[in-house]
């Protein structure tokens, strides 16, 4: 056979089907069509690489479409660079996983640990948290990974990365923020803990986050219902219902901070976006109204409380 015979049968093998397939299911969501997988066996015959048909894909007329929901939906904003940055992103968290597809929950979680991201004065989300080296993307797909594993998965988890553009670009934005919110400057802190913000923890830390129906009170005039988080949202507890003002109140509970929450800003993003941080007794709290969703404002603890919840998210 011929250098270029052994091209052809390498292209067209089940191995670079199934590279291909997966390169769909990550930035489209979805499999590759018997046309589109014509024409990218074909490319590879042709002297192309797999890389070449990742960029091409995720820059895309579909692709660009995802992106440009996800910035609509999340971000609040669209430009150029901004599709940019989203193109980005899906092309170097697919070469990423092509990296962590076989690592087991041990390996996605030691390279989740060493991310940490080097964060930028950009003016933009995707700009200023996104990874600058290879090892730091692998890093956020590891986080990703370990952040969609169910309770008890001990075998390869980052399959479950294989979801689209837009739920790919909004989970490594939430893993983004937690990496962002856990090592951005903290300016602001309380030297001790008041009695309620005790009693607050306290009653957080008793909720089970696979329940549901049960109730806490945001302030005196506002109620939330708690929504049960799935198998991939291990460390969240869910709320429904509530307003910004009542999520303030609850964020001041549990801080004991007074002052203006200005002053307690450590990072901004996007039409909007802002992150809150104070640093207590029993470690530091955040708030932020950005999420991959769009909708919730989240309350962060870093250690995590007792009952092992990271994050309480409101959906109002």
């Amino acid at each position: 056979m011929t250098a270029s015979q052994v091209r052809q049968d390498i292209a067209h093998s089940q191995k670079a089907q199934n590279n291909i397939n997966t390169i769909y299911q990550l930035v489209l969501g979805r499999n590759v069509e018997p046309e589109g997988l014509n024409a990218n066996e074909d490319a590879l015959a042709s002297g192309q690489t797999l890389n070449d048909i990742l960029f091409k894909t995720s820059h895309s007329t579909e692709a660009t479409n995802q992106v440009t929901n996800f910035l609509n939906n999340t971000i609040g904003e669209v430009s150029d660079d901004l599709v940019n940055a989203g193109q980005t992103m899906l092309t170097s968290i697919t070469q990423a996983y092509a990296t962590i597809k076989n690592y087991t929950s041990d390996q996605l979680q030691a390279a989740a640990n060493g991310y940490q991201t080097a964060f930028s004065t950009a003016g933009n989300v995707l700009d200023s948290l996104m990874p600058k080296t290879q090892s730091q993307w692998i890093g956020l797909a590891a986080t990703m990974a370990v952040m969609v594993t169910p309770v008890g998965e001990t075998v390869a988890a980052a399959s479950l990365l294989a979801v689209g553009g837009e739920k790919l670009l909004a989970t490594a934005l939430d893993a983004e923020l937690d990496t962002a919110t856990v090592y951005s400057a903290v300016r602001v802190s309380v030297s001790g803990a008041t009695a309620e913000a005790s009693a607050t923890f306290d009653e957080l830390a008793a909720f089970d986050p696979q329940a549901s129906g049960t109730t806490l009170q945001l302030d005196a005039n506002t109620t939330v219902t708690q929504v049960a988080s799935t198998k991939y949202q291990k460390e969240n507890l869910n709320f429904s219902g509530g307003n910004e003002a009542a999520v303030e109140t609850l964020f001041r509970k549990l801080t004991g901070y007074t002052g203006n929450l200005d002053n307690a800003k450590v990072a901004s993003f996007g039409n909007g976006g802002v992150v809150y941080a104070v640093a207590t007794p029993r470690g530091v709290v955040s708030l932020r109204n950005v999420s991959a969703s769009g909708k919730y404002w989240t309350i962060e603890f870093s250690p995590l409380l007792s009952n092992g919840v990271k994050k309480v998210k409101f959906d109002f």
